[in-house]
């Protein structure tokens, strides 16, 4: 199970390793914005990531860590998809937002979730393991995604990524277990 959520973080990283190496590229490119448009745009994602993760932790507390991990994939993968179709420049930074808030629901519960999984002699080794697995996937992003743009163009590039996140969020939904606080969500149904 330690390995499944870590597989899950390192998609994530995935996709974000692949958002902020070629969506500056694709909003010059295709867009025509500006690098400070650009950097605002970062700036609103980055912010969203910092300022709600205390918020999605709290409620990864309550509702349980596997339904806060797969809506935050969920999120992160409506947000990537999004980019390929914001008209605006305004939509673009709601684009920023959602991601951004996809990445904060998956990482604000998943290194909670390893930690119940883990024995407690091993929180080292299974952190280890976690941070390990989602550095390969935070550094693979940039290099497939690259592949995929130079052979499809960065809008199928950006979906496939998404797609990606889509299908990630159904196999992590179906081998991860439950915990503790899901159950007591279910309880209360």
């Amino acid at each position: 199970a330690i390995l499944v959520t870590s597989a899950t973080e390192a998609l994530q990283y995935f996709s974000y390793g692949a958002m902020e190496t070629f969506v500056p590229l694709y909003a010059v490119a295709v867009l025509g914005l500006s690098e400070w448009q650009i950097g605002i745009f970062f700036g609103a994602q980055v912010l969203t990531t910092a300022l709600t993760k205390p918020l999605m932790g709290r409620a990864s507390d309550r509702i349980g860590r596997r339904p806060m991990i797969a809506l935050g994939l969920a999120t992160s993968a409506l947000g990537t998809a999004a980019v390929t179709l914001a008209p605006s420049y305004a939509l673009m930074l709601l684009v920023g937002i959602v991601y951004g808030l996809g990445l904060s629901v998956v990482t604000s519960s998943t290194s909670a979730y390893v930690s119940e999984l883990a024995r407690a002699r091993s929180y080292g080794s299974a952190m280890g393991v976690l941070s390990t697995i989602m550095d390969v996937g935070h550094s693979t992003g940039p290099m497939v995604t690259g592949l995929l743009v130079v052979a499809i163009g960065y809008r199928p590039s950006f979906l496939a990524v998404s797609v990606l996140l889509l299908a990630g969020t159904a196999i992590f939904w179906m081998v991860a277990v439950p915990d503790r606080s899901e159950a007591k969500v279910a309880k209360l149904v």
